[in-house]
């Protein structure tokens, strides 16, 4: 098809839009720009910030209180609750006092020390998509972030090195 033979149907189906079926014409343009100002309006706070959380220290140790402050200074977690059982951080879930919770095991710092490793939990309410996808990608950059230092210097005790990003269960 020539080129100028395209042009022709273009300018001829437009003229039939605008002169006699202007009402679809006015939804063609309308509408794209009425679905993006309706996104822009919904997601425009897509920011998350303070997410109120509760933490399990199951250690209380010098290197799990140092672990827990990666999420309390980061800007996108709030901690509003110190739990003393996991039955506790499971209420204030289901109660929605709290949208994530990070449990930290027995041992944790022994652990670090002895260069094991360890795994702590992050449950997060996963009623909004979004919001449980960004606390899981908040939890892991606080983590990363917070031991970035220590990946330099692997005789410097406390945290561990850089770790893995989380895999969704």
């Amino acid at each position: 098809m020539k080129s100028g033979a395209f042009r022709q149907i273009v300018q001829e189906e437009w003229e039939y839009l605008r002169r006699r079926n202007g009402s679809v014409l006015v939804l063609l343009l309308l509408l794209p720009v009425c679905y993006s100002i309706l996104f822009g309006l919904v997601y425009r706070q897509n920011v998350i910030r303070q997410l109120p959380t509760a933490v399990y220290d199951q250690d209380q140790s010098s290197t799990s209180r140092k672990y827990i402050r990666l999420f309390e200074d980061s800007e996108k977690f709030n901690v509003t609750a110190y739990v003393d059982s996991q039955e506790e951080m499971e209420r204030l879930l289901r109660e929605e006092s709290v949208l994530a919770a990070i449990a930290v095991p027995p041992d944790f710092a022994k652990h670090i020390k002895q260069g094991r490793g360890t795994e702590t939990v992050l449950i997060v309410n996963s009623a909004n998509n979004t919001l449980s996808n960004s606390a899981i990608t908040f939890a892991w950059e606080a983590v990363v972030r917070g031991t970035e230092p220590y990946a330099r210097r692997s005789d410097e005790p406390g945290l561990p090195g850089p770790c893995k990003r989380p895999v969704a269960a």
